[in-house]
C-alpha cells in the first residue's frame, strides 16, 4: 500500500520507487487479492469489448452483434463489422453506404464480421508477422512478385509449432541475408517454401501490401509444394536448352526472363514500350488477368486460355513495332540489344524470348504441343526448325521465311541510309496483316531487293528458291490469322542477320 510508505498517490510511489531511468517502463498494479490486471476477467472483457475491439473493429456507431464467427466457428460471440479493416486488411470499405445488405449499415456485421479473438490474431499477423525487416527494414516477409505482380504468400501448415516456427525463422533469415544490391532475392521465397516440412499448400493474394493490405486484384489458392518442386526441377533442365531461335543474351535485373518459380518473367515478356503512352495498356485489367491465368495454369497444370494469350502477345508485338517506327531504325528489329552499358531488350530480343517461353509452356503441357513439324530442303535453314520453332505447317514456314527476307530488305535499306520508318516498316501495316496479305508483301520485297541487286548473294538466292517452292504449293490461299502471321514474320526477321550473315562479319 503506497500510503503505508508515506506517499500521497500511487503515481508518486511508482515514480520514486523506480527512480531515474530513460527506458520505457511497464507498470502493473495488483489488487487486494494479489491479482494482476490480466487475471481479472471483468477487466479483460472491458478491454476486449469497449477499448481494443470497440475502437479498432467497429465502424462508426454500429455496435457489435452476438452471432457466429465465420472464421473460428464460435457460437454466441460478439462479432465486429470492421474487424478486417481494423486488423489492417482493407479488402472492403466497411463503412461505405451500399456495402451492406439492404443498404443498411446496421447490417454491416453480415459482411466479413469476426470475433475479437480472430481479429486480434489477424492484427498480430499483419503488424508483427508481416512487419518490415531486412538490412534496410524495407522487406515484408511472405511477399514477392508472383507472375510479375506484388503478392502476399500465405502458407497453410500443420499445427506442429516446431515446423511453423522453423518456417518463420527460415523466411526471416532469407530476408536478413539479402544483399543491398540485389533486387530479385525476394523471389527466392518460393524456393525456400517448397522444401518446408508440414506445409500443405500456398495461397497467393495479389494487391497492395503496406500499412494495410488493400486494393486486392486476385487470388490463387491450393498451390502444392510438390508442384513447386516439380517446376524447380523442370526449370533446372531448361538451362540446358539450346536452339538458334532462342535468345543469345540473358538479360538481368527487371528484364530478366529466365524461368523461376515466381514467374517474374511475365512482366518483361508482356511489357509494352512507349513510356507514358503505354502506361494504361501496361496496367490493364485484361493483362493482369492473363498473367494470373498463366500462373494458375503453371501451378495447377491446367490449360492457358489461348485466345486471350495470343491476343495479348499480338498487342505487345504491335507496341514494339510502333516503337521501331518511332525510332526510324531497323537495328532493334534485327538484333538483340548489346551495348557498352550492358544488354537491353529490343524487338528481336523480345520475340526470341517469346519463342523460348512458348516452348516452355508447351513442355509443361499448359499449351498444346504439336508433333509434326515442317522440314525445309535448304541445309542452312534446317537448324532453325523443329519443335522449338512451333513451325508445324507449310503456311507458317512460308511466312517465317518471308520474314527473313523482309529483314534482309530492312538491313539493306538501313545500310543505304533509307528512312525505313517511312518505307519498308510501313508495309506490315502496324502488324495487322493476315495470311492472305503475304503473297503481295513477298512481291514488294522481291521488287526492292532486285532494285538493290541484293539477289547477287548465294544465300539470298537459295532462300528465295525455298520460298518459291512453298509459294507454288500454297498458291494465294495462306490460311493464317493476324496473330500467327505477324508472330512468324517477326520471328523470321529476328533471324535475318544470323541466317543471312555476310561473309567475314
Amino acid at each position: 500500500n503506497y500510503q503505508v510508505k508515506g506517499y500521497e498517490s500511487l503515481l508518486e510511489c511508482v515514480v520514486q520507487e523506480i527512480g531515474e531511468i530513460k527506458e520505457t517502463v511497464i507498470v502493473a498494479v495488483e489488487d487486494s487479492q494479489k491479482r494482476l490486471p490480466g487475471q481479472r476477467t471483468e477487466y479483460c472483457q472491458y478491454l476486449m469489448t469497449e477499448q481494443l475491439a470497440g475502437n479498432r473493429y467497429l465502424t462508426g456507431d454500429i455496435k457489435a452483434e452476438t452471432n457466429v464467427c465465420p472464421l473460428c466457428g464460435t457460437l454466441g460471440v460478439d462479432v465486429f463489422s470492421n474487424s478486417l479493416k481494423g486488423a489492417g486488411l482493407n479488402i472492403l470499405n466497411m463503412d461505405r453506404e451500399g456495402v451492406f445488405p439492404s443498404l443498411d449499415k446496421s447490417q454491416s456485421w453480415k459482411v466479413y464480421a469476426l470475433c475479437a479473438a480472430c481479429a486480434d490474431l489477424l492484427y498480430i499477423y499483419k503488424n508483427h508477422v508481416l512487419k518490415k525487416t531486412g538490412p534496410k527494414k524495407d522487406k515484408i516477409p511472405f511477399t514477392a512478385k508472383v507472375a510479375g505482380e506484388s503478392a502476399l504468400i500465405i502458407p497453410f501448415c500443420t499445427l506442429d509449432a516446431e515446423n511453423r516456427h522453423g518456417l518463420l525463422k527460415n523466411v526471416r533469415n532469407l530476408i536478413k541475408n539479402i544483399p543491398d544490391d540485389v533486387e530479385d532475392d525476394e523471389e527466392n521465397l518460393l524456393d525456400i517454401l517448397k522444401d518446408e516440412k508440414g506445409l500443405f499448400n500456398l495461397t497467393f493474394l495479389w494487391g497492395d501490401i503496406g500499412q494495410n493490405i488493400e486494393n486486392l486484384t486476385g487470388v490463387l489458392s491450393d498451390v502444392l509444394p510438390s508442384r513447386l518442386k516439380e517446376l524447380s526441377q523442370f526449370n533446372d533442365l531448361t538451362k540446358k536448352w539450346m536452339h538458334p531461335l532462342f535468345p543469345e543474351f540473358q538479360l538481368r535485373a527487371k528484364l530478366n526472363m529466365q524461368a523461376d518459380l515466381s514467374l517474374k518473367a511475365l512482366n518483361p515478356l508482356f511489357y509494352r514500350p512507349g513510356g507514358k503512352r503505354a502506361k494504361n495498356i501496361n496496367q490493364s485489367k485484361k493483362l493482369f488477368q492473363l498473367k494470373r491465368l498463366i500462373a494458375d495454369a503453371v501451378y495447377h497444370k491446367t490449360q492457358i486460355p489461348e485466345k486471350l494469350f495470343w491476343n495479348e502477345i499480338l498487342t505487345t508485338a504491335q507496341w514494339w513495332w510502333l516503337e521501331a517506327i518511332k525510332k526510324r531504325d531497323a537495328y532493334g528489329l534485327l538484333h538483340e540489344g548489346k551495348g557498352k552499358k550492358g544488354d537491353f531488350l529490343t524487338t528481336a530480343g523480345w520475340i526470341r524470348h517469346m519463342a523460348w517461353w512458348l516452348y516452355y509452356f508447351k513442355n509443361l503441357e499448359v499449351l498444346e504441343m504439336n508433333n509434326d513439324f515442317f522440314k525445309p530442303e535448304m541445309e542452312l535453314l534446317k537448324p532453325y526448325f523443329g519443335p522449338e520453332s512451333g513451325i508445324n505447317s507449310r503456311e507458317k514456314a512460308y511466312v517465317f521465311l518471308i520474314g527473313i527476307l523482309y529483314g534482309k530488305l530492312l538491313e539493306v535499306q538501313g545500310a543505304r541510309g533509307v528512312n525505313v520508318g517511312s518505307n519498308a516498316l510501313t508495309w506490315l501495316k502496324r502488324l495487322t496483316l493476315k495470311g492472305t496479305d503475304i503473297p503481295e508483301l513477298y512481291v514488294r520485297i522481291r521488287e526492292k531487293l532486285l532494285t538493290y541487286e541484293t539477289e547477287k548473294s548465294q544465300k539470298v538466292r537459295e532462300l528465295i528458291h525455298e520460298i518459291g517452292k512453298l509459294g507454288i504449293s500454297l498458291g494465294d490461299s495462306i490460311e493464317l490469322n493476324q496473330t500467327q502471321t505477324n508472330y512468324y514474320l517477326l520471328l523470321g526477321q529476328s533471324m535475318t542477320t544470323i541466317i543471312l550473315k555476310k561473309e567475314g562479319t
